[in-house]
């Protein structure tokens, strides 16, 4: 994909309010290298189980394949997600892989699968003869289209082997299933056990032989420790980074991928092999110094916080090949240091982090928002299908429907996997690509997902707000700002009658500190700042074309209040350590080179709606 160079120029331009120079570094190298944990009202650490389904399955139990509608509710935001559910022997894979509270008791407490050392000969002697042939007939239709090529129309095909009471067989059923047949997934669900054809498995299969992604999915199931896995040797260095790509993005939380090169290769490129096994287990080997919790307890739960009981998040970081900046010849661990006490003590301006607008896409989540606040539905569903510039069967269906507006010839090029498109197109294709047809369209969405867009405009719009306020009055307290009254109002929830317009003689007297200036993000129940700041924002809106806009739209339901958000952040509870790493290269001939790099652990915790990369920003200095 192209630099989103419009991102770049977009934060780049946003400023920082500390004076140090910072320095440079890799983050999120790997999921573990980037912990949240949820911090309830009495400040305790709350470790909440993993999410749950994205689909919400419960069909009546039968023997026949079937079809069965998401619940749109419960889509991420984020744009390419996975919408499907995989689970290997009780463990979740990447970040996208969830389970349910009601799927891990079909697990063993340690992760591995009750039946791991049933054979697949279990699934005769569970299943009635006719549920067995079903399931085997279910499994040959699904290779059948994939080797014929042809794309699932619709929803994923599942097939339901009904409600088993006993947790001990549904456990040996899930492994069972899944050894004899990798490229489905199994899913449970209220003591019901469907089965859903693997998409990662038949990914895999357009990268390596469907042999070797039948033995590699067979290896995750069986979860055994310290074994490993092997893909072919392969000479071309851009597939094999093609492969470490998927298996880290997939399933990064569960294995580690290498690459070690053969030792007796012959002259020219030299045949390489990819070789994964499972991490270790991280209970074993994490230490608590490394990241103290100041004596704080963890609380575990099965549920997420809900709103209003969040008040924060704590963060466990590593940042690794750690550098100095361009043309800085500064001793680095003295400015890794300097930056942390720097933003510890004076704060970091609190924008909303880049993840909020759609980063690296064409159109940002915010475009989308302005189209809907000027109701210009047309615009927003062809800025919702705005293919990037890549040649996969998302983007070309994409890039056919903006050249048709043909929603379903669009529909059978749509990969079923992209949930959000397919129920926009099926909208499309019923209503029309009408004014009143977009309309409906946008319904096919839940409340939350309408809402978000415009919301991401309201973010866009604060963020270049307070950035032009310090560049235009700094750190002082002016006459005509907005402050908080009042220092128990969780952000972004100051009620009206706790934010005050400050004064002539409060500007003299130096009554507030910078910490208390909030700004209004945009809505029709805020009030501006009576300087130059509130003239800007008027010039905004202008600009925007919406002057006269009430931030309510009436034909989507929607109605944006607004809101106050401190223009100002500080990290609570900082710890760091500086530890170097050895990193052993494996060269030709069996020689190895040891280099060692610099890496910061560091923790710290925010308050709720407070992003880690933006504090992260203003620590290094540098635009993710």
């Amino acid at each position: 994909m192209e630099e989103d160079t419009d991102f770049r120029i977009r934060f780049s331009s946003l400023c920082f309010v500390t004076d140090h120079v910072g320095f440079c570094g890799t983050i999120k190298s790997s999921p573990s290298d980037f912990v949240v944990i949820e911090i309830d009202e009495q400040g305790q650490l709350v470790n909440t189980a993993p999410s749950k389904l994205i689909s919400k399955i419960l069909p009546e139990p039968n023997n026949f394949a079937k079809k069965t509608k998401l619940d749109l509710q419960n889509l991420s935001f984020e744009e390419g997600s996975n919408q499907e559910v995989s689970i290997f022997a009780g463990c979740s894979g990447a970040d996208q892989y969830h389970q349910s509270g009601s799927e891990r008791e079909d697990t063993i407490s340690d992760g591995t699968s009750k039946g791991e050392e049933q054979t697949v000969d279990d699934l005769g002697t569970l299943l009635d003869e006719k549920t067995n042939e079903l399931l085997n007939h279910f499994a040959c239709d699904i290779k059948e289209k994939w080797n014929s090529k042809t794309e699932l129309i619709g929803s994923s095909p599942e097939f339901s082997l009904g409600r088993i009471l006993d947790k001990n067989q549904r456990a040996i059923l899930h492994s069972a299933i899944r050894q004899k047949f990798p490229f489905l997934i199994t899913v449970g669900k209220n003591s019901e056990i469907v089965v859903k054809p693997n998409l990662e498995y038949k990914e895999l299969c357009h990268l390596v032989s469907e042999e070797e992604a039948f033995e590699f999915f067979k290896y995750l199931d069986a979860k055994k420790e310290n074994s490993k896995f092997t893909f072919k040797p392969d000479t071309n260095k851009d597939h094999r980074k093609a492969v470490h790509h998927f298996v880290n993005k997939k399933f990064g939380n569960l294995v580690e991928t290498k690459s070690f090169p053969e030792l007796n290769y012959s002259a020219g490129n030299p045949n390489v092999a990819i070789t994964v096994r499972f991490r270790e287990k991280t209970h074993k080997h994490r230490k608590r110094s490394l990241f103290e919790y100041q004596d704080r307890k963890v609380i575990y739960t099965d549920d997420s916080l809900r709103l209003g009981q969040l008040k924060g998040n704590h963060f466990d970081i590593v940042i690794r090949n750690l550098k100095n900046q361009i043309n800085d010849s500064a001793n680095l661990k003295d400015r890794i240091l300097e930056a942390i006490e720097n933003v510890k003590n004076k704060g970091f301006v609190n924008y909303y982090g880049p993840q909020r607008f759609g980063m690296g896409r064409k159109v940002h989540t915010d475009q989308i928002g302005l189209a809907l606040l000027k109701s210009e539905m047309v615009e927003a569903v062809k800025l919702f299908l705005t293919p990037e510039d890549l040649d996969d069967p998302v983007n070309r269906a994409k890039k056919y429907f903006l050249q048709t507006e043909d929603a379903k010839g669009t529909l059978s090029l749509m990969p079923e996997f992209k949930v959000r498109e397919r129920a926009l197109l099926e909208s499309l294709h019923r209503f029309g690509m009408t004014e009143e047809g977009c309309i409906q369209a946008w319904f096919s969405f839940p409340h939350s997902m309408r809402i978000f867009y415009v919301h991401a405009y309201s973010s866009k719009i604060w963020n270049e707000a307070v950035s032009y306020r310090l560049g235009t009055y700094g750190s002082r307290v002016v006459e005509g700002d907005l402050v908080c009254l009042g220092e128990d109002v969780d952000d972004e929830h100051f009620p009206n009658n706790k934010v005050h317009l400050v004064t002539e003689e409060e500007e003299s007297a130096n009554t507030y500190a910078i910490h208390q200036v909030v700004l209004p993000v945009l809505g029709y129940n805020i009030q501006y700042p009576k300087n130059k700041v509130g003239q800007w924002y008027q010039e905004i809106l202008s600009r925007d074309g919406l002057q006269t806009c009430r931030f309510k739209v009436p034909t989507l339901k929607l109605n944006v209040p607004g809101c106050y958000r401190q223009i100002l952040k500080c990290p609570h509870n900082v710890s760091y350590q500086l530890k170097e790493e050895h990193d052993t290269d494996v060269k030709m001939e069996g020689s190895h080179i040891d280099e060692a790099t610099l890496s910061l652990l560091i923790s710290f915790d925010l308050d709720a709606s407070c992003y880690a990369t933006v504090c992260l920003r203003e620590i290094m200095k540098h635009d993710f």
